[in-house]
């Protein structure tokens, strides 16, 4: 377990009993009481699970009471210590943002093993709620759940479906909608199930109508002329739409430069029509992203500079405190020396 969310537990755990209890758990594993976390040191997972046992058992409270009380009081830390992480306009979009939170920690700080964590919308208002860590801290994981509903101030209901040895799969059911899907019926329709391109749609719509009026107009009984005339004009049809959907792809590689964080290459198509409104529109969005990723971009290596400043004073102290504990190690010897001498001079 990392330094920081370590010592996020410690003073958790402080502020909800008192300091006295906190210390005598950390000395009763052989820590220092007044132990400073790094935050990219790895800490052993058996020590701290013991300091939480230790004040469970002290406080007579479960074990997974502790741990949820923990989680539940921690939303208020991580808010705290990173309140950019809670920028969501509700509980549902900061949960599926979890797991983008934790594949940046695992990058910021190598060796992290975060939980993976999911949510998939199942309704218009439910979704399933995915905890997966081989250090099955199911109860920590609820007491987040239970912090995060506080925080975004959301009555949801949690309903546990399945738990397995390293893995816990929840049921929200939320106040507001959180997910839509609006069917064009005409378009599957016209897709019979397998047709994806507008211009086969097209066609085949083509095909159809071209049939009926041919049938109508020449008449039952010339439905090889109707069919042979119906699929020419659906051809004709096909292939300036093809033609006319051409712009399609320019959009599409511009979205996924943008969904590949590329933004060096600029550019504009002129079509006279929706396309090139909607790619002005992409274009727009693309900019506003490129100024905010800058700005990100410079705090982030602020951020690293400050973090890197931090670790070579951390180290430069780890050097200091080895100077002083030789020095004072010298001078008990002198000392000691000094001793010995003086009970010598008084034997002779």
């Amino acid at each position: 377990m990392k330094g920081t969310v370590v010592a996020t537990w410690i003073r958790t755990c402080r502020k909800l009993y008192d300091d006295n209890t906190v210390d005598k758990a950390m000395q009763f594993i052989g820590w220092d009481s007044n132990r400073i976390f790094t935050p990219a040191e790895n800490v052993d997972d058996k020590k701290v699970k013991e300091v939480i046992g230790y004040i469970a058992k002290e406080k007579n409270i479960g074990i997974g009471d502790l741990w949820r009380k923990i989680g539940k009081d921690n939303i208020i830390a991580f808010h705290k210590d990173f309140p950019a992480f809670f920028d969501h306009e509700n509980l549902y979009s900061f949960f599926r943002s979890l797991f983008d939170v934790h594949v940046v920690m695992t990058k910021k700080f190598p060796g992290a093993k975060p939980p993976l964590v999911t949510i998939e919308p199942i309704s218009n208002n439910e979704a399933i709620f995915f905890y997966k860590s081989d250090r099955a801290m199911f109860d920590y994981f609820l007491g987040l759940t239970d912090g995060s509903k506080e925080y975004f101030k959301e009555n949801i209901d949690v309903q546990e479906i399945e738990r397995t040895e390293n893995s816990l799969k929840l049921k929200l059911k939320f106040e507001n909608d959180i997910y839509f899907k609006k069917v064009f019926k005409f378009n599957k329709l016209m897709s019979l199930g397998f047709i994806k391109d507008i211009s086969g749609k097209v066609a085949i719509l083509t095909f159809l109508i071209s049939f009926i009026c041919n049938i109508v107009i020449i008449g039952p009984n010339s439905i090889i002329k109707s069919l042979v005339s119906s699929l020419v004009t659906s051809i004709i049809v096909y292939i300036p739409t093809s033609l006319l959907m051409r712009p399609k792809e320019y959009i599409k590689t511009e979205l996924e430069r943008i969904t590949e964080n590329k933004y060096l290459e600029d550019g504009d198509i002129a079509t006279g029509d929706f396309f090139e409104e909607l790619f002005r529109l992409i274009k727009g969005h693309k900019n506003v992203i490129k100024k905010d990723f800058v700005g990100f971009k410079g705090v982030t290596d602020e951020m690293n500079t400050f973090v890197d400043n931090i670790n070579g004073i951390s180290n430069s102290m780890n050097h200091t405190s080895e100077e002083i504990s030789g020095v004072v190690e010298q001078v008990a010897i002198v000392q000691l020396v000094k001793q010995r001498i003086q009970n010598m001079q008084l034997l002779f």
